[in-house]
């Protein structure tokens, strides 16, 4: 969701390690789990959900979402969502988003992304093969998800950001924009009379 749906910046993932001691090289959500008591993942995973609730107010969405939702839409394409963000970020970005989504899923089914299990679910949900579905993500944990699940991954991002150009070697295609996702689809844009 961040960096697909919305404009990449809002969470600052730099602060979060910083606040909870997470390593650059380690992933939050695993140096989180990596601790042996609750007590301490519960205090370090409402450090992460606190960073999430402050990056709402600074959350955009990115440009041709709403167009390329509302185009995928049009034509049939059943839409869902797999996002390591808690379940309240992630049900306040898709209000604002105004798409109905078949199927979101958020961090806390698990496991979660970059494990094929939600996206999985997600097809099933849907009543789609992973030959017949795309993962769109910015992140190489978006295209590990989509290629172990089987589905076609196609990388979004800006030429030179670290988390696309990580992400670009292993997607089978790479955009700048959501609307040149459909074309790749062998989809139009949405048609209005």
């Amino acid at each position: 969701m961040d960096g697909t749906l919305t404009e990449q910046g809002a969470l600052d993932f730099g602060l979060i390690r910083s606040r909870i001691g997470c390593p650059q090289e380690a992933g939050i959500l695993e140096f989180i789990a990596s601790h042996d008591d609750e007590p301490s993942r519960a205090r370090l995973m409402a450090v992460v959900e606190e960073e999430e609730r402050l990056a709402l107010a600074k959350v955009e969405i990115r440009p041709g979402a709403a167009e390329t939702l509302n185009a995928l839409r049009a034509q049939g394409v059943r839409t869902g969502v797999v996002t390591r963000n808690c379940e309240a970020a992630m049900r306040a970005v898709l209000v604002r988003i105004e798409h109905d989504f078949d199927v979101a899923l958020s961090r806390s089914f698990e496991p979660c992304k970059p494990h094929p299990a939600p996206l999985l679910h997600i097809l099933e949900r849907v009543g789609a093969s992973p030959k017949e579905a795309a993962m769109v993500g910015d992140s190489l944990d978006d295209m590990d998800c989509g290629n172990a699940a089987g589905t076609c991954t196609i990388a979004i991002g800006s030429k030179g950001d670290p988390i696309f150009e990580r992400a670009r070697p292993t997607s089978w295609a790479c955009v700048e924009s959501l609307p040149e996702i459909l074309p790749l689809l062998g989809l139009g844009p949405l048609r209005t009379p």
